[in-house]
């Protein structure tokens, strides 16, 4: 082979060389970026699982606090029934008294 002949083989060589290093890293980089890629899916699905779990547990707890208002509604309105029992029983048992004694008179 002639000398300018070899230097342009030497030359590819090296040039293919190089190439099939930089294939290479370009093969792993992108084997690194769909593993990161899958991890992120896999942060990103879990995040997600525990914000529907939140808001799950927040759907829990408003109705837990629905039901605790109307409860504590329904009890004021016993309080306020039995009250207005207790009166009118004493008033009753005071007039009825009164009225024993004007009788017994």
């Amino acid at each position: 082979m002639k000398k300018p002949v070899a230097r342009l083989v030497i030359k590819d060589l090296i040039v293919g060389d190089g190439v099939k290093q930089e294939l290479l890293l370009t093969q792993q980089k992108t084997s690194l970026l769909e593993t990161k890629i899958s991890l992120k899916d896999s942060i990103i699905f879990t995040l997600e699982s525990k914000n529907k779990g939140f808001s799950l547990m927040l759907d829990a707890k408003d109705e837990q606090l629905s039901i605790s208002k109307d409860l504590n509604h329904k009890l004021k309105s016993d309080l306020k029934k039995s009250r207005f029992q207790t009166k009118l029983v004493g008033t009753l048992g005071i007039a009825s008294f009164i009225g024993l004694i004007l009788i017994l008179k």
